[in-house]
């Protein structure tokens, strides 16, 4: 009988198992340092899934999110970064989210919304991102509309008229709504309602996209053209409200471009303290809406 020869283990070479190490501390080392390597911290963003362009829009099927707040947004992240998770909600269901505190972050937010809703709740707002006009526009054949003549007001669903309560809640203002810019256009051009509040900047996009018969003007006597603003809010994260404050009071390059891009739409960064309501009164019709007396 043949006895069988055991084979000896074979033990690593020292210098490989040495350069193994190395590498493996040198990617690790890669990873720490390189921002982009690192696990970004996600926030999620309670947004509105409405078209209200140039401010912000939500394509069609709920998907792209895109426009002015976003590009703000996404230029902070990138310097600090983080990343933001947009996302689309019908508007009382995202603020409703956000309360419950599903979510990080809602954008736009403003202080006057929802006050029943947010009571008792601790809510931190940021500097505002942007400055926009804001009004109630009637067709031109009833520009010299009074208070007392009020009857309908068309605005956003989801929105709040705040600025209307007491004529609401007095049942002297009936509220109608639409779902898109639009279809509150229209409703003011066909005579559904007496007048409608839109941002000045979404009426004017939307106008020129539209291209409808019709002109609509801003109405003086029920409310004048106002300087109207969009906050983050956060009822989780102070310390980036804060940051982000901070980022808007000093802008950088980048966030310069975002603001200088979106400037011919009529939307005011958050640094320009010269701004002053009413510098674009003009006719809302289309393509060829003509300046009035002292506009733009």
């Amino acid at each position: 009988m043949i006895a069988r020869k055991t084979a000896s283990p074979t033990l690593p070479n020292p210098s490989i198992a040495i350069k193994a190490l190395a590498i493996g501390f040198f990617l690790w080392l890669l990873i720490l340092l390189s921002p982009g390597l690192r696990a970004q911290t996600v926030y999620t963003v309670s947004v509105q899934d409405i078209d209200y362009y140039p401010l912000y829009r939500t394509s069609s099927d709920g998907g792209d999110y895109d426009g002015y707040l976003r590009d703000v947004l996404d230029a902070f992240a990138q310097q600090q970064g983080i990343h933001f998770d947009y996302r689309p909600r019908p508007i009382r269901r995202g603020a409703a989210e956000f309360l419950g505190g599903q979510l990080d972050f809602i954008l736009p937010a403003h202080p006057q919304w929802n006050h029943i809703a947010k009571a008792g709740k601790r809510i931190h707002y940021s500097q505002p991102l942007v400055y926009f006009e804001d009004a109630i526009l009637v067709p031109e054949e009833k520009q010299d509309l009074r208070p007392g003549q009020m009857r309908e007001l068309g605005t956003i669903h989801g929105f709040t008229p705040w600025k209307f309560a007491g004529d609401i809640d007095a049942g002297r203002l009936r509220v109608e709504t639409a779902r898109t810019p639009e279809n509150l256009i229209r409703m003011a051009l066909r005579g559904r309602v007496d007048m409608i509040n839109l941002a000045l900047p979404v009426a004017r996009y939307h106008l020129e996209q539209m291209d409808p018969r019709g002109t609509l003007v801003p109405a003086a006597e029920l409310m004048n053209i106002e300087r109207s603003r969009y906050h983050l809010a956060s009822m989780k994260h102070p310390e980036v409200i804060e940051a982000f404050n901070q980022y808007l009071s000093d802008p950088p390059a980048r966030l310069t471009q975002v603001i200088e891009g979106y400037e011919s739409y009529g939307l005011i960064g958050p640094v320009d303290g010269d701004w002053e309501p009413g510098g674009s009164q003009r006719e809302l019709a289309g393509p060829e809406a003509k300046p009035e007396p002292g506009g733009e």
